[in-house]
């Protein structure tokens, strides 16, 4: 039933072209290496590493909504083609220093924080408000569902986008907008286990 209700979370209205002042990040789901039981650790899996990991890209606009996508990879070429389709040319596009080999700056004014060299904030320019979405994404992944696949990650991170984004919003608006974004969708039971 809740794999029912997580596809109504993929709310198209929430996928417009994010523009003014952008903040982009990844992060990971999984456990540390160095946490796991010795049978379950992964060999050469250190740092950003997503071969026992899935990672996430997030793009923010300041005071506005954001967009989450499970990635295959954090390769340049990767993110860089997702940030592309849904941040408007000209914006504001703030990072960390992952992106700093990028060609971000020909469509964007790109500017980045060097969090390796303990730099979070340097004026205006900051990741802290993608940073602070992922905090109440990890601590439910932690505290609520402890382990989640591959095969449905996008899912989780649809429904805790959609929680993100309104979290203004009361209860019956946030119903009624799932229920909106039920209509014409369907998932049957073979669906869901292939």
């Amino acid at each position: 039933m809740l794999h029912r209700l997580r596809l109504g979370f993929d709310c198209p209205i929430f996928k417009t072209m994010l523009g003014n002042t952008v903040e982009i990040d990844e992060t990971f789901i999984g456990g540390k290496n160095k946490n796991r039981h010795w049978n379950k650790k992964v060999p050469h899996s250190q740092g950003r590493n997503w071969k026992d990991k899935i990672p996430v890209l997030g793009i923010i606009q300041r005071n506005g909504n954001l967009i989450a996508e499970v990635v295959p990879n954090t390769k340049q070429n990767t993110l860089v083609s997702i940030i592309k389709v849904n941040v408007k040319k000209g914006s504001n596009l703030y990072s960390d220093e992952w992106y700093r080999h990028s060609d971000l700056y020909k469509d964007y004014n790109h500017q980045i924080v060097n969090h390796s060299a303990k730099q979070y904030v340097n004026g205006d320019v900051s990741t802290n408000t993608i940073e602070s979405a992922w905090a109440p994404f990890k601590r439910s992944v932690y505290g609520i569902y402890h382990l989640i696949s591959k095969k449905h990650a996008q899912k989780y991170v649809d429904e805790f986008t959609l929680r993100f984004n309104t979290r203004k919003n009361d209860t019956q608006e946030r119903f009624d907008l799932v229920l909106s974004s039920l209509i014409g969708k369907r998932m049957t039971y073979q669906q869901l286990i292939n």
